[in-house]
């Protein structure tokens, strides 16, 4: 399941990045877009997380990004990541 999962993804990342070199003309273009929407969708993932986990507030950067590295160790956190498939899996 994890090799179909990951063909999947190649195809639609590649169809993605296909089109967009279709639509802009210079390849930094394509490079500004790919990463906006990649920092979107980070901070939708760490958003979604925090809301639905029973993680305390975090009151600056520094202390987000360490409770966000402790996601990797198992602890009471992990069921959190659970809902977002493939990323608990080991490669």
């Amino acid at each position: 399941m994890y090799v179909q999962s990951r063909e999947l993804f190649v195809l639609t990342y590649g169809a993605l990045v296909a089109q967009l070199c279709k639509d802009y003309e210079k390849d930094e273009d394509v490079n500004a877009c790919l990463d906006r929407m990649g920092y979107s969708i980070g901070i939708r993932l760490i958003d979604d997380f925090l809301a639905r986990s029973a993680v305390k507030k975090c009151r600056s950067y520094s202390e987000t990004a360490d409770m966000i590295a402790q996601m990797k160790k198992p602890n009471e956190y992990e069921n959190s990541w659970a809902e977002y498939p493939g990323l608990l899996r080991q490669a």
